[in-house]
C-alpha cells in the first residue's frame, strides 16, 4: 500500500507543468466555491433569523356595511357574525394561520384595588343622597349637599352640588324639590364654571329581569337593602375597580407588543413551560403597579369575571375563577391598555364572539402567507368586515435577499459544474491515458485496491492543496463578500412594501451579520476532494477493462514495477 501511494505521487511530481497547472486552476474554483457557499450560507441564514426575529399578524375587525361612507358604530356586528360564520371558520382553518386570538371579554377583580385614574370603566359615576337647598333658575339647575355617596371614585360626601334639571328623564313628572333628600344616579360633568355638576339619569340593570332605576328619587330614612340603588353602586365599583384581561398564547404576537406600543418595564415574558401549564402568573401594567405598590414577584389575589362578549355585562355574575398571580412582568402603559391584564394559556383557539367594540381578534400568521390569507378574507371584507395585515418589515427585509439567493444559488450551481468538469478532466488526463498502465499492473497481478489507490494518490496531491488554498482565500475574501452583500441588499431595498409601509405603524430592523460556519469552508473543499476521488475510481474502473468492455481475469498475484506487495 505503502508503494502504491508512493508511486501515484511519483506520477504526479514527473509532469510539474500540468501538475501546477491542474493546482491553480483547481485552487480558483475552490475559492469560488467557497465563496458561493459563503454567499448562499450568510443569504440562507439571514432569511432563517428574519423567520424568527419578525412575526406576522392579522388584526380582525368589523367596521360595517357602509364603511367609509358612514364612520359610526354598526350595531349589526353580530348579526354579520353569526352570518359570515362560514366565512369566518374558512379564515381561521387557512393553512397559513398558526393561531387565532378572540378579542376577550374577560375582566379580573385586584383583592384591594381602588382605581384612582380615569381610564377605568366610567370614571364619572356616581350614586349619592343629595340634600336640596334650592333652585337656580338661570343655570336650570337645583343646589344641593351630597349627604352620602353609595358610589363615588372621589370624596365627595359634604359637598356642594349643582344638579341640572332641563335635562333630566324625570323632569316633566317630578322636579327636585328644596328640603327634602334624594337618591341620586348617573355622572359628574364638567360645567362653564368651577362648581360641581351631576347630572341624573335612568339607570338600567341588566341580568334575568331588566331593572329599571330613575334618575333621582325622594327618600326618607335608611335605604332598603333590596334597593335596586344599593345594586347599582356595586355594579359601578366593580366596573371601575376592575382591569381588563386578555389570554395569550404569545404575549409577543399581541397587537400592541407586536407593534410595540407596549414595551415591558420590568421583569420578562411569559415561558413556554407557563403557556402550556395556563400558569398563575401575569404581567400587568406599570399604571396598576403603582396603585398597588406591586413590583416583579409579588403575588396578588385575582377574580376572574368571563363575559360573553359584553363587557358591560361581565361583572353581573359570580367570578369563573379566583386564586393567587404572581407579577412576572410590569409593562409601560400607553392608550387603551393601561389596565390590561395578560395572563398566558396553553390554548389560544377560541370562539369568535362580537365583543363590545369593533375588534373581533387576531391571527398568527406563517410568513409569506399574507397575501393568499386576505384573498381567503375578500368574502369578509365585502360583508363589512377589515383585515389588517402586520408583518413588522418582514416583506421588506426578505425580498431583496430572496432574489439574492436565486443569484447566489445560480452561482453556486455555476461553480460546482466547474469543479466537476475540471476533476473530470483532471483525471481523465491523469488515468484514462494511463489505461495501459492500469491493464499492465492488473495483468502482472497488483491487487486492484492498490491500483485505486496509485491512482487516487495521483489526483489527490494536486486536489488536496488547492481545497485548501481555496478555502482560506474564501475565509480570507469573507468580509469583502459581506461587504458587498450588504451594498447589494441596500440597492434592492425599494421593494414591495404593502405589508411593511402601508398597514403598519412602524418597521423592525434585522442587522445583517452573517456567521458562516467553518464547516461550511471545510464542505465546499470536501467536494472538490470528493470530486477528485469519485472521478478517479470511475476512470481507473473504466481503464481495468478490456477493449471489448469485459474485465480481465483475476491473475496471481506477482511483485510488481508499479506497485509492491506491501
Amino acid at each position: 500500500m505503502r508503494q502504491a501511494i508512493k508511486n501515484g505521487i511519483r506520477c504526479t511530481l514527473r509532469t510539474p507543468g500540468k501538475t501546477v497547472l491542474f493546482m491553480l486552476v483547481l485552487t480558483v474554483l475552490a475559492a469560488l466555491l467557497a465563496v458561493a457557499v459563503c454567499v448562499c450560507s450568510a443569504v440562507q441564514g439571514y432569511l432563517r433569523d428574519c423567520d424568527e426575529y419578525f412575526h406576522t399578524v392579522a388584526d380582525l375587525e368589523y367596521i360595517g356595511r357602509d364603511y367609509p361612507a358612514v364612520q359610526v358604530y354598526d350595531g349589526r356586528m353580530a348579526e354579520a357574525v353569526e352570518e359570515n360564520s362560514a366565512a369566518l371558520n374558512a379564515l381561521r382553518e387557512h393553512p397559513g394561520v398558526i393561531a387565532f386570538e378572540a378579542a376577550e371579554s374577560c375582566a379580573a377583580i385586584f383583592d384591594g384595588l381602588h382605581r384612582m385614574d380615569r381610564r377605568c370603566y366610567d370614571p364619572d359615576a356616581a350614586v349619592l343622597f343629595v340634600y336640596i337647598l334650592g333652585e337656580d333658575a338661570a343655570s336650570n339647575s337645583v343646589i344641593g349637599q351630597i349627604r352620602h355617596a353609595l358610589y363615588s371614585r372621589d370624596d365627595v360626601e359634604g359637598t356642594s352640588v349643582r344638579i341640572r334639571t332641563d335635562t333630566m328623564i324625570d323632569a316633566e313628572s317630578v322636579q327636585p324639590v328644596p328640603g327634602n333628600t334624594y337618591i341620586m344616579a348617573g355622572h359628574f360633568f364638567r360645567g362653564s364654571n368651577n362648581y360641581l355638576w351631576f347630572q341624573a339619569e335612568k339607570q338600567l340593570l341588566p341580568g334575568e329581569e331588566e331593572i329599571s332605576v330613575p334618575g333621582f328619587m325622594q327618600i326618607e330614612g335608611e335605604i332598603p337593602e333590596d334597593s335596586p340603588y344599593l345594586e347599582l353602586a356595586g355594579l359601578m365599583e366593580q366596573r371601575n375597580n376592575s382591569c381588563r384581561v386578555q389570554r395569550t398564547a404569545s404575549l409577543e404576537d399581541v397587537l400592541p407588543f407586536h407593534q410595540q406600543k407596549l414595551l415591558l418595564s420590568a421583569g420578562r415574558s411569559f415561558t413556554q413551560e407557563e403557556y402550556a401549564a395556563s400558569a398563575h402568573v401575569c404581567v400587568v401594567s406599570d399604571l396598576i403597579a403603582r396603585m398597588m405598590d406591586l413590583n416583579v414577584g409579588d403575588t396578588v389575589a385575582l377574580s376572574l369575571y368571563d363575559g360573553a362578549g359584553d363587557l358591560a355585562l361581565v361583572l353581573l355574575d359570580a367570578p369563573v375563577s379566583t386564586g393567587e398571580y404572581e407579577i412576572v412582568g410590569i409593562y409601560g402603559a400607553a392608550d387603551n391598555y393601561a389596565d390590561r391584564i395578560f395572563l398566558p394559556v396553553s390554548g389560544p383557539d377560541r370562539e369568535i364572539l362580537p365583543v363590545t367594540g369593533y375588534r373581533l381578534g387576531q391571527f398568527r400568521l406563517e410568513n409569506g402567507a399574507a397575501e393568499s390569507f386576505l384573498e381567503t378574507a375578500q368574502p369578509l371584507t365585502e360583508a363589512g368586515f377589515r383585515v389588517t395585515v402586520y408583518d413588522q418589515g418582514w416583506a421588506a427585509a426578505t425580498e431583496p435577499m430572496e432574489e439574492l439567493l436565486l443569484i447566489s444559488a445560480v452561482f453556486l450551481g455555476v461553480c460546482i459544474l466547474l469543479v466537476m468538469a475540471a476533476q473530470c478532466l483532471l483525471c481523465w488526463l491523469f488515468i484514462a491515458r494511463q489505461r495501459e498502465t492500469a491493464r499492465t499492473m492488473d495483468a502482472l497481478g497488483s491487487g486492484r485496491g492498490h491500483i485505486y489507490l496509485y491512482f487516487i494518490c495521483a489526483v489527490a496531491l494536486i486536489s488536496l492543496p488547492a481545497a485548501v488554498i481555496g478555502g482560506i482565500v474564501g475565509k480570507g475574501l469573507e468580509q469583502e463578500v459581506f461587504r458587498l452583500l450588504t451594498e447589494f441588499t441596500k440597492e434592492l431595498s425599494l421593494q414591495d412594501l404593502r405589508f411593511s409601509v402601508c398597514r403598519i405603524t412602524f418597521a423592525r430592523t434585522l442587522a445583517f451579520e452573517p456567521r458562516i460556519p467553518a464547516a461550511a469552508y471545510c464542505g465546499s473543499g470536501g467536494f472538490l476532494v470528493f470530486c477528485a476521488a469519485g472521478f478517479s475510481t470511475a476512470f481507473t474502473a473504466v481503464s481495468l477493462k478490456n477493449p471489448n468492455g469485459k474485465k480481465r481475469g483475476r491473475k496471481q498475484r506477482t511483485s510488481s514495477l508499479f506497485c509492491g506487495s506491501g
